[in-house]
């Protein structure tokens, strides 16, 4: 199986920030995340910035995130993370941030605006998904994989189904 190819697809991500005149962009969906980094854990945060890669988390996922991930620089959000993030924007000179505008409610937009300093605050919707939409090879092995798995369960499962069987009993 090929290796899933998490550093190009954060670079395909940080080349729509040039174009779209951006300095970075906070991906808050965890499959988005798991998307661009591989990060299983249930917490955190993805900051994209025209050059690095930044994945917050909190102290139960450190390790973790340092395991699954090679192609971001892990760091402890500590207690309050809207602080740890206004560092990282301030020392990589962001001015222009967007979120996922459908993954966060208004509240977290009002409490994100609010907490955010020195930089304005952009909604964009669908930026990764976009690119989810568009397979790799090694998505298209997995895909493939998938439906032969399921075929030959199907198969398996019309030498037992008869008519008058419940779902129960077979």
């Amino acid at each position: 199986m090929n290796k899933v190819p998490y550093e190009q697809r954060c670079k395909t991500v940080q080349g729509l920030l040039a174009t779209e005149k951006l300095d970075a962009i906070l991906v808050t969906n965890g499959a988005n995340r798991y998307y661009l980094t591989g990060f299983r854990g249930s917490s955190g945060y993805l900051l994209l910035t025209v050059d690095r890669v930044f994945l917050l988390t909190d102290g139960r996922y450190v390790d973790q995130a340092k395991q699954q991930t090679t192609c971001c620089e892990v760091i402890h959000q500590g207690t309050d993370w809207y602080s740890t993030l206004n560092q990282l924007l301030k020392q990589h000179n962001v001015k222009k941030l967007a979120f996922e505008e459908e993954h966060i409610s208004y509240s977290q937009y009002l409490r994100l605006a609010e907490k955010i300093e020195g930089c304005t605050i952009t909604g964009k919707k669908n930026v990764v998904e976009n690119f989810r939409e568009i397979k790799d090879a090694g998505e298209l092995e997995l895909m493939k994989k998938a439906a032969f798995i399921a075929d030959k369960a199907f198969e398996e499962l019309l030498s037992v189904i008869r008519p008058g069987l419940t779902e129960l009993e077979v």
